[in-house]
């Protein structure tokens, strides 16, 4: 390798040199089926080359293979700037002739849609399918991503569109790997409809057909998903043996971490109290999973990305606008030479009054997502008991009380049309609500604390609907009706109304003290 470097050293023609460093490199972390250093100098090398020859094309070229490998071994950590680096020499120098276009805006795409940026992830999602030829295995990849984009905002109907698109071309190209994915995605809005044994059949041929095509991801996602919908249909016993298949073919690769933690949190939920020592065990492998996931793959490093890309776009915002700003003050100080005093001033000053409202109408927004970023990074980087669950949960509300001021406060104001136009404040305070992902995860950290209370609550009220088992354990640990009703996304009244259909229900007597612990909150020292 050092022998075949010297000769490349020595080539005249730095394409061929950037593109050779580039393919071993891609070569390297292949054969090692992990990121490695040496893999790491290759890629530098060939940024290298091709920034100092003033080559954008070449040099995108590179950083692109360094963020597939990247996005491959989800080493969100490190692709992350560069492809920032990436977007900004796109956006500035737009007439850049790329050298795979196609390839470039759908990597790109993609990896703005597993961040969840999902207007950003459209755009670029859009470029790469004109560019796309048709009835190809990318038109098909494209579509089906499109398809997700509105799977993931929850327009299925759209979403299916896409999905019988992609199934179409998938199907007379033969791509029997992306066929099964677009099974397994109707599976799931399937599943959203409630139809879960249709879903669980469309399930079955996806894990089918991506063995087939040894598809080892997607036969990870679809085994997981089919268990998935046979816990839902209260099958556990069925869906056991694909969770193990899942299990086995997760476990033999180090990359696959995300799919482990899912898998663990589904054989807690198979157990569900069953079984304490193994549960313990499984807390166990599941603590040890999201200190690993934290730094490479999953939900949290993701959550840290998002964070990196929401501050740059902030940064970003702000140069634009103080650029624009400075730039519009020279030419108001042009027109007002020109133009009379009077008219000029109060043309400018309705112009100025307008542009400010907008600026800090998005300043405001930006705020707040960076507060709420902020929030979801605390709460992953400490550890998973119900104490942090609970403070969680009241800088929640902090949050939505203090989004509910603002949206108050504008509603008072000329500037509340921004909001009815945008609704990104009221988008932000839909996002504050509890979760069903949330949801799970405080009921089982509540589980582990007060596994007596829990046991007894289930057993004295086994009719008691899933809405009601919220609240009572939210009152239970001290929210009050208004905390309570901020994070379930209903009124106080609604809270109330509930409570005392609760007491009309189960009587005035013990039983119903028992429910509430006479609203005195549970005692988490004990």
């Amino acid at each position: 390798m050092r022998n075949y470097l010297s000769v490349l050293d020595k080539q005249k023609d730095y394409k061929d040199q950037v593109v050779a460093y580039v393919l071993m490199a891609n070569s390297y972390d292949k054969v090692m089926d992990s990121r490695n250093d040496y893999a790491d100098y290759l890629y530098r090398e060939a940024e290298r080359l091709a920034k100092s020859n003033k080559d954008l094309s070449m040099s995108v070229w590179a950083r692109m293979n360094f963020i597939n490998n990247r996005y491959f071994f989800r080493d969100y950590e490190q692709l992350i700037p560069v492809l920032l680096s990436v977007m900004n020499d796109l956006q500035r120098k737009s007439n850049t002739k790329l050298i795979f276009p196609t390839e470039t805006y759908k990597l790109i795409g993609w990896i703005l849609q597993t961040m969840n940026d999902t207007d950003e992830s459209l755009n670029y999602l859009l470029k790469a399918l004109k560019t796309a030829k048709p009835d190809s295995e990318d038109q098909a990849t494209l579509l089906y991503s499109v398809g997700l984009h509105y799977f993931r905002i929850k327009n299925y109907v759209e979403a299916e569109k896409y999905f019988d698109k992609t199934a179409e071309i998938a199907l007379k190209i033969n791509d029997m790997s992306r066929y099964a994915k677009v099974l397994g995605s109707k599976a799931e809005i399937l599943e959203n409809d409630g139809k879960i044994s249709e879903a669980i059949e469309l399930a079955k041929e996806d894990v089918k057909l991506s063995k087939v095509a040894k598809d080892e991801q997607n036969t990870i996602y679809s085994l997981v998903l089919l268990s998935r919908l046979y816990i839902s249909s209260n099958r556990p016993d069925e869906a056991i043996p694909y969770l193990a298949e899942a299990e086995k073919i997760a476990y033999s690769k180090p990359y696959y971490l995300s799919a482990r933690r899912r898998i663990v949190m589904m054989k807690l939920e198979l157990l569900d109290g069953q079984n304490t020592a193994k549960e313990l065990s499984l807390l166990k492998e599941l603590k040890a999973l999201e200190d690993s996931v934290r730094k490479t793959d999953g939900e949290i490093a993701v959550r840290n990305s998002q964070y990196q890309i929401i501050k740059r776009k902030y940064e970003i915002d702000l140069e634009n606008t103080k650029a624009a700003y400075r730039q519009k003050t020279n030419i108001y100080i042009i027109i007002c030479i020109i133009l009379l005093f009077t008219a000029s001033f109060i043309y400018w000053s309705y112009r100025n009054k307008l542009k400010n409202r907008s600026l800090a109408y998005d300043k405001l927004v930006l705020e707040m997502e960076l507060e709420k970023q902020t929030l979801e990074l605390k709460l992953s980087e400490t550890e998973l008991n119900l104490n942090s669950q609970i403070e969680y949960l009241k800088n929640k509300n902090t949050q939505i009380k203090k989004l509910n001021f603002e949206i108050q406060k504008l509603e008072r104001t000329s500037g509340y049309n921004l909001e009815k136009k945008e609704g990104k404040l009221h988008a932000l305070l839909d996002s504050h609500l509890m979760t069903e992902e949330n949801w799970k995860l405080f009921k089982l950290q509540f589980q582990k604390t007060f596994p007596d209370f829990y046991e007894d609550l289930l057993a004295n009220f086994p009719d008691l609907t899933d809405s009601n088992l919220r609240i009572v354990l939210l009152l239970n640990l001290g929210f009050s009706y208004s905390e309570a009703a901020s994070l379930l996304g209903i009124t106080s009244e609604a809270v109330r109304k509930s409570k005392q259909r609760l007491k009309k229900k189960y009587g005035e007597g013990l039983l119903f003290e028992s429910l509430f612990v006479d609203t005195e909150p549970i005692d988490l020292e004990s």
